[in-house]
């Protein structure tokens, strides 16, 4: 099914606003600021996304882009829960190689921790750069005014 073009140039900045808030999301989490953060990410996205939704009963345009931005963020999601204990057990492992120094009872090599927290950044930018570009993908496409799916995921935004 196509979409009016009127639909499209009346309702793009809602459509691109779904993305703002998906993207918004992972970067609140990436900087991980506050120790109630995942709360407060959530927030932050659920209120850049409040429009959108009120406004999408009357456009096809902005409830096919907010399908797709809300299965992004459920991808977001799925991948913050398997990245965060494979970070923290590679981050330990790492840690403790060749033992140096204690602190609060725990033993550490001081530069493995360095080491850890690198290695561990990088993984958390790889695992969270997969959605994070298929979010961009359907980013560009609602600023181009074209209703086609994200890469890889998009096929669910269907069900929604």
């Amino acid at each position: 099914s196509t979409i009016n073009p009127a639909d499209i140039s009346a309702n793009k900045v809602m459509a691109i606003l779904c993305y703002c808030g998906s993207l918004a999301y992972l970067l609140l989490y990436l900087l991980d600021l506050l120790p109630w953060n995942s709360l407060f990410c959530l927030l932050v996205s659920a209120g850049l996304m409040i429009a959108p939704i009120l406004m999408a009963k009357n456009s096809p345009f902005i409830r096919f882009h907010l399908s797709q931005s809300l299965v992004g963020l459920f991808a977001l999601m799925i991948v913050q829960t398997i990245d965060s204990p494979i970070t923290y057990n590679v981050y330990w492992a790492i840690a403790r190689v060749g033992i140096d120094y204690t602190w609060a009872g725990e033993q550490y090599n001081i530069g493995m921790v360095i080491v850890a927290f690198f290695v561990t950044w990088i993984i958390h930018i790889i695992l969270c750069g997969i959605p994070a570009f298929m979010l961009v993908m359907g980013l560009i496409y609602a600023i181009q005014g074209k209703a086609k799916e994200m890469p890889l995921i998009g096929r669910f935004g269907r069900k929604i």
